[in-house]
């Protein structure tokens, strides 16, 4: 009898498909489809080198990628991964498949929730640092798409899409802040968390 497929396995089956779709717009190295990813995929998907590179050789043992290696001076060859027409196949095939809601899981939000068993300082100084991240997050994002946003044809016509889901990375982060501003306020004025 199979084993059930549990959520990890989920993500990893989905993971396939975040590379391929990647590589629908060209072909690249391992490395150079990580810091690719990081800026295309990076608000809604994460992913270290690591992981990466070890799905792009389970792509390649499933032929739905295929590499070139490319000699390097005074480097080790450098791996090119294309996805072949059984990836293209694979992922029109998954495109088809419809698409769970998105799930918010932070662990703030459970210290929020539980906000009366610890200090207004510990939760302001919190909220502070995660601002911190999301900022740096929003700015990123903001300069990527006035980047997109000024390609021009035919790369404006072929990152249309990434354009536009980038916008609700944009929008997130933005309305996390505004967030995160009136829950400093209500921190402050709130009387069953200790001073």
């Amino acid at each position: 009898r199979n084993a059930p497929i549990t959520n990890a396995g989920r993500i990893v089956a989905k993971w396939k498909y975040a590379l391929l779709a990647m590589l629908d717009f060209e072909k690249s190295s391992g490395y150079d489809q990580a810091k690719r990813f990081d800026k295309s995929m990076g608000f809604f998907w994460t992913a270290s080198f690591q992981q990466i590179y070890r799905e792009l050789h389970k792509l390649e043992k499933e032929e739905f990628v295929k590499s070139e290696a490319i000699a390097q001076m005074g480097k080790p060859d450098k791996n090119i991964y294309e996805m072949t027409t059984a990836g293209e196949q694979a992922l029109q095939t998954w495109m088809s498949e419809p698409t769970k809601e998105m799930m918010l899981k932070d662990p703030l939000l459970i210290k929020l929730f539980a906000a009366k068993h610890t200090t207004k300082s510990v939760l302001l100084h919190e909220l502070e640092v995660q601002q911190g991240h999301h900022s740096a997050k929003l700015s990123s994002y903001r300069g990527i798409s006035s980047m997109l946003e000024n390609l021009k044809e035919p790369a404006h016509s072929k990152y249309r899409m990434v354009y536009h889901t980038l916008q609700l990375g944009i929008r997130i982060e933005q309305t996390w802040l505004d967030w995160a501003e009136e829950m400093k306020r209500e921190i402050q004025s709130y009387s069953e968390v200790l001073e």
